[in-house]
């Protein structure tokens, strides 16, 4: 049995991945940041809890990699222990 109906595209994307972990990033909520790319919130935890098996993709786990790695980005810079480079010459 198909997961996805016929005509439709899984919504867990290069382009999704990289929205909800920018969003993140810059402080957004998981919940915010799900909402603003059309995901639920449920749906998101779901990509989050999956466990090695039938849920667990390579997307998936990238998807986690990448969500983890924002979230603690965003905690360090609300700690203020996480800087940005500055570019600027």
């Amino acid at each position: 049995m198909a997961r996805y109906k016929r005509g439709t595209t899984p919504k867990l994307n290069e382009t999704t991945i990289k929205e909800i972990a920018a969003a993140i990033r810059n402080g957004v909520t998981i919940e915010k940041a799900s909402s603003d790319c059309g995901i639920s919130k449920d749906t998101l935890y779901r990509w989050l809890d999956a466990r090695d098996g039938r849920y667990s993709t390579p997307l998936i786990i990238e998807f986690k990699r990448e969500v983890e790695s924002a979230m603690e980005e965003a905690r360090l810079k609300n700690l203020g222990l996480f800087r940005t480079p500055d570019l600027t010459f």
